[in-house]
């Protein structure tokens, strides 16, 4: 809870570019090229004629409204350059100076990174660094402090830990019961996770973030959406831009939406391998989560051991992410490729200088 000193070493850091070609298995995101037939498809996206004009956000929201299926309409979502935009714009609009906050512990930077930027006070729900989950009773107790904003990662990278739609129904309420609205992270819901998405209809202080930089691969167009009651958005919109995206973004976030099959059978393909290193890690006795994200959680014992393996997997040109901060810091998270493959080479390189280090 508050008080705790370690999400201090949480900074705004822009990982750098490699200067040479490497495994990236560090970003969370997709880690495997995309074939050819995508990239006709891109090319074709968008004709040069378009580049003089302004982009009309309501294509794409109206593309997103049909995603979602029923019980949805435009006034019922916001555009946001990914869900780092729709964290900002949640602070900005629904956060006072000084008022609590909460957020999960160990988590994405930024919601770090904001609370200091908007001057709010933020109170910490952190994880069993050992059972590596939240219990329900932490995040009830923690809305005793009449939070202005609960902000949820469901589920929680990097450690996997889940609520379940039950579960999150008893956050929702009692969170409505003392005014305080729940913001649900759902960047990595395409991996086999449930979603909040069902309970917008229900409740009116409920906003669910998504993201295309995940299940769909597509970080670099910066796009995603905040979904949620009517008279949220409106207030969200009322401190927008004055066009949430670019034209080359729209057009490719809504191909994706057209063709989201395409990215479905990823993302299945990608469970399956996680399914299938979680196996050989678990078998070759180093302890392994993977279940819900993209990637797999695995414990090397203790940080000097992970740091060793995070470097030499560096050097050999796989990039993982390690270095967390204590009592984490035993605990290295890698993307899981859809290359079974290129999975086993990093399952070589990992077992080998743990072997050594043993």
């Amino acid at each position: 809870m508050a008080g705790s000193k370690y999400w201090e070493n949480f900074e705004r850091v822009r990982v750098p570019l490699p200067e040479k070609e490497v495994v990236e298995l560090h970003r969370n995101t997709r880690v495997d090229n995309f074939d050819p037939y995508f990239e006709k498809q891109i090319q074709r996206i968008m004709p040069c004629h378009e580049f003089n004009r302004y982009p009309d956000i309501t294509k794409l929201e109206d593309k997103i409204v049909e995603f979602l299926d029923a019980g949805f309409s435009v006034e019922n979502v916001f555009i946001t350059s990914g869900i780092d935009g729709g964290i900002k714009s949640t602070f900005e609009m629904f956060t006072q100076k000084k008022s609590p906050i909460a957020f999960l512990m160990p988590t994405y930077a930024m919601y770090n990174v904001y609370s200091r930027a908007f001057g709010v006070r933020p109170v910490l729900i952190q994880s069993d660094p050992g059972l590596l989950t939240i219990a329900l009773k932490e995040i009830l107790r923690c809305l005793d402090e009449k939070l202005d904003v609960l902000f949820i990662q469901n589920p929680h990278a990097p450690i996997e830990n889940m609520f379940s739609e039950n579960e999150m129904r008893q956050i929702i309420e009692k969170a409505a019961s003392v005014g305080t609205i729940v913001f649900v992270d759902e960047a990595y819901y395409m991996f086999g996770s449930v979603s909040c998405m069902g309970l917008i209809q229900e409740f009116d202080n409920l906003l669910v973030a998504r993201t295309f930089s995940k299940g769909f691969g597509l970080p670099a167009i910066r796009l995603g959406y905040l979904a949620g009651h009517s008279n949220l958005i409106r207030c969200l919109r009322t401190k927008s831009y004055a066009y949430e995206t670019n034209s080359i973004s729209m057009e490719v976030g809504m191909w994706a939406l057209d063709n989201v099959s395409f990215f479905v059978d990823y993302c299945s393909a990608i469970c399956r391998q996680r399914a299938i290193l979680k196996e050989r890690m678990i078998e070759s006795g180093i302890p392994c989560r993977g279940e819900v994200l993209n990637t797999i959680c695995l414990n090397l014992g203790d940080g000097e051991k992970c740091e060793r393996a995070g470097n030499h997997l560096k050097e050999k040109d796989f990039w993982v992410k390690y270095g967390m901060p204590t009592p984490f810091d035993q605990y290295m998270v890698a993307t899981v490729s859809g290359d079974e493959e290129l999975n086993k080479q990093f399952y070589d390189l990992l077992v080998s200088c743990t072997d050594k280090s043993k």
